[in-house]
């Protein structure tokens, strides 16, 4: 026994449990129980141990020794045995508070819930303000989710956050785990004069990573003036703005951090994002030419300018700009995925496909390429080279929903006059797509329109109308719908449907969801 570990045992509660214990008077004291314990003062655990055994051998009750050997056994992480040795202690001097506390703090550590609950108990019915065991008892009442009577106890243990502010977020996040955002809030508010700038920021992260981005935004803003790295606080509290949608203060955030002179890639791709929600486009797409030119090899930064032209400029700007994304990144298989995905658009089949391809081989581990590619085939009734690809992918990547959907597609669209054992994989290929992704709605079309050729109306009904929810402007579940109402028998509700796609001709609703599955793996590849 060598090393010390305690690598279990919170070290604030280790070194309070050691420093409080009321030994007895150096005089009632014997010279071997002095040495011990100086040697435990100092550190040297290892040679404590030996006069300890010896004191214990020669005298089983004494009570400090008993105590003492607890401690020591607790700094090399021998929590059981040490436990042992306080309830020796305990039972021999029922209520000894420093044998209870430590034994508590073991407990809590070894996650035996109840026995430390029962021995924090004690220690504060001898003491209700031991800043430790109320600290403790907060967390035992906060992981079974008695916020109350964690709130309470947290409160009576001021004096250890005030030494300790970063234990503060110990409790923001177990109430973020426990879903009580409130709560986690209220812990800030309570104790913002306890906490230093690193608290505040650290805080500020943790209601990011938990989605509360207005709360974050405050911690952010009270570290502001004095944390450690500016522009690390400045990029996060402007992105917790952006992501709480207040992008005039995510502008204003950005403009001063710039002013400052921190001019990264990264925050002006970020307030991007915040003019394009404020409906700033000239501003947005200075912004995402700014960051291009600071960091030409950031593929990122080429991914947003090329989806920004798309949305709100055109097709041969989006082009233009993976075209120019590609001259720093010639080996970037996402920019000739975006690319071929917008070459296919506009109708581009031939130059698509060399772009999928050339994707394809650039990373031969990914499967978007191969989906893309597979999608060009059938576009260019290359059934049996798509089916290829889409097995092979498949094989390679069982929870792709994209491309079980596809080869239900291209199996369908390949076999339309045919029913039997193609048709049964179809409907089991969109059923493990709808699975792996619920909420795609070309999915439910596809399931709900096979399900409709095969008579099943009730189930068909049910996919068709949840492809309606999730996509309201796709036109080509409404018009099959009302084919299915209209099959049930309930004219009136087919004729409401059949109304908004009157003027619509089913070849135009099949070019438009072609594009619009294009647009799907646009979406997919610039979230790569």
């Amino acid at each position: 026994m060598n090393k010390v570990h305690t690598k279990r045992v919170p070290q604030f509660l280790l070194a309070l449990v050691l420093t409080s214990a009321p030994f007895m008077a150096p005089e009632a004291r014997s010279s071997r129980f002095q040495q011990a314990l100086s040697y435990v003062q100092k550190g040297e655990y290892a040679s404590a141990l030996p006069i300890l055994r010896q004191i214990l051998q020669d005298s089983p009750r004494d009570v400090e020794a008993l105590n003492l050997m607890g401690i020591v056994l607790t700094r090399y992480d021998k929590l059981a045995e040490a436990n042992e040795y306080f309830k020796r202690a305990i039972v021999l001097k029922p209520n000894y508070y420093p044998a209870l506390k430590s034994l508590a703090t073991n407990e809590w550590t070894l996650k035996q819930v109840s026995e430390a609950a029962e021995h924090f108990s004690q220690v504060l019915a001898a003491n209700p303000n031991d800043p430790e065991a109320n600290f403790c008892m907060a967390e035992i009442n906060l992981s079974r989710k008695r916020f109350e009577e964690a709130n309470k106890y947290l409160r009576r243990s001021q004096s250890l956050l005030k030494n300790n502010p970063r234990l503060i977020l110990r409790f923001v996040n177990s109430f973020l785990e426990a879903g009580n955002e409130q709560n986690a809030i209220n812990v800030m508010e309570q104790f913002s004069r306890l906490s230093d700038p690193e608290t505040f920021f650290q805080a500020g992260l943790l209601f990011v990573r938990g989605g509360f981005y207005d709360a974050a935004a405050k911690q952010f803003e009270r570290a502001k003036d004095s944390y450690r790295s500016p522009y690390e606080l400045g990029y996060n509290l402007t992105l917790a703005y952006v992501k709480a949608r207040k992008y005039p203060a995510a502008i204003a955030s950005a403009q001063e951090f710039f002013a400052k002179g921190f001019r990264k890639a990264e925050l002006y791709n970020l307030v991007s994002e915040a003019y394009i929600g404020n409906g700033q486009w000239k501003e947005a797409y200075g912004a995402l030419r700014t960051a291009n030119q600071i960091d030409p090899h950031n593929e990122d930064n080429h991914i947003a300018l090329a989806d920004f032209c798309l949305r709100h400029v055109s097709y041969d700007s989006a082009i233009e700009a993976t075209t120019n994304g590609l001259k720093y990144l010639p080996h970037s298989h996402r920019l000739y995925v975006q690319r071929g995905a917008m070459e296919a658009v506009q109708g581009h089949l031939p130059s698509a496909k060399q772009d999928f391809e050339t994707a394809a081989k650039l990373a031969p581990q990914e499967r978007l390429p191969n989906s893309a590619l597979a999608l060009v085939f059938t576009q260019l009734d290359q059934w049996r080279e798509a089916e290829d690809i889409l097995r092979k992918t498949i094989e390679k990547y069982p929870g792709d929903w994209l491309s079980h959907y596809l080869l239900a597609e291209t199996l369908y669209r390949s076999t339309l006059s045919r029913d039997g054992p193609e048709e049964r994989e179809i409907v089991q290929l969109l059923e493990k797509s709808a699975k792996l992704n619920p909420h795609f709605s070309h999915t439910h079309t596809s399931l709900g329109k096979l399900l409709l050729k095969r008579g099943q109306l009730d189930r068909a009904i049910v996919e068709l109308e949840k492809a309606m929810e999730l996509d309201p402007t796709e036109l080509i579940p409404v018009y099959h719908l009302a084919q299915a109402y209209r099959k049930k028998g309930n004219i009136t509700r087919a004729d409401e449907l059949l109304a908004r796609v009157r003027l619509k001709k089913v070849e135009d609703l099949e070019s438009s969801r072609q594009k619009s599955l294009l647009f799907q793996i646009l979406r997919e590849g610039s979230q790569r």
